[in-house]
């Protein structure tokens, strides 16, 4: 089990969204959230889906700006990994040890 870290304020500066590696059950929630699934999975050349990004600084298609903060458009519905944040931290900033490649989530 992944330890949350309870002392965490999110500040909602969009420095955690980057596109994660899904999970069947990620991509039957996005799904229903009405997206349909070649617009938002990439999958690579060993058949690992992950969420695509917007194009541009690699960030998660579904952060949406609201000002000077950021929001996710799909928060009901997001992956497990965003979920699950924020399980670790680097140097105490909002940006994740481990994002794409989190072997460290159960399956």
């Amino acid at each position: 089990m992944i330890k949350m870290l309870k002392s965490f304020k999110c500040k909602r500066c969009g420095a955690c969204c980057y596109p994660p590696k899904l999970y069947s059950a990620d991509i039957r929630r996005i799904k229903k959230a009405g997206y349909e699934e070649e617009d938002f999975v990439y999958t690579d050349e060993l058949s690992n889906k992950y969420l695509k990004d917007k194009g541009k600084n690699n960030k998660c298609r579904f952060l949406k700006k609201k000002g000077k903060l950021y929001e996710c458009k799909i928060y009901p519905y997001r992956p497990k990994i965003c979920r699950e944040y924020p399980s670790r931290l680097v140097n105490g900033s909002c940006k994740p040890e481990k994002l794409k490649f989190d072997s460290f989530l159960r399956k």
